[in-house]
């Protein structure tokens, strides 16, 4: 997976909600919780750049 394009934008907190700076779906929470745990990180939100992952 390519993550050079995708950068931290806060923590998310353990019930599923955000520090106020990602207002994601729940699909993209999920993808991001997948892409944290791949990269070795717990619980820290991720956002695709404009060309995704």
């Amino acid at each position: 997976m390519d993550t050079s394009n995708v950068t931290f934008i806060g923590s998310r907190f353990s019930n599923n909600t955000y520090d106020g700076l990602n207002t994601d779906t729940t699909l993209d929470m999920v993808l991001e919780d997948v892409i944290g745990e791949q990269n070795g990180y717990n619980g820290i939100c991720f956002q695709a750049g404009s060309d995704g992952i």
